[in-house]
């Protein structure tokens, strides 16, 4: 695979997590995610999560305890090194009764020869 064919799926897997956020699909979201022990995620706020089964957990929590959520995602910027990928992105989120701003990077790895999510972090902006 070229490095350009690397880029269109790993932005696919990005664009592919944030609907999945959006629509609050746990199937969804699973699918884009490394489902083993080594992957982390960092919500605002939360400790660190690692492994598949905590961060599975806080996503089932978050979709069954929050409203809909809406993410605009901009400044989007892919760092690629071999096997491994960098996505750093600014959001702005909207629920419906505040709006706020993150910066997220999310890290990218090759699990059975596809792009999965092996981290994300999450952080408020000022």
């Amino acid at each position: 695979m070229s490095s350009a064919d690397d880029l269109t799926e790993i932005e696919a897997v990005i664009a592919r997590f944030y609907a999945a956020f959006e629509a609050r699909s746990l199937e969804d979201m699973g699918s884009v995610w490394d489902r083993s022990d080594r992957c982390y995620c960092v919500h605002p706020g939360w400790p660190i999560l690692h492994g598949w089964k905590a961060v599975y957990s806080s996503w089932f929590t978050l979709f069954n305890n929050t409203q809909r959520l809406q993410f605009i995602v901009f400044n989007e910027r892919v760092e690629l090194h071999g096997d491994f990928a960098w996505v750093f992105c600014a959001e702005n989120l909207l629920d419906e009764d505040q709006a706020g701003s993150l910066s997220s990077i999310n890290y990218l790895g090759q699990v059975d020869g596809l792009w999965r999510i092996i981290g994300h972090v999450g952080l408020w902006s000022p």
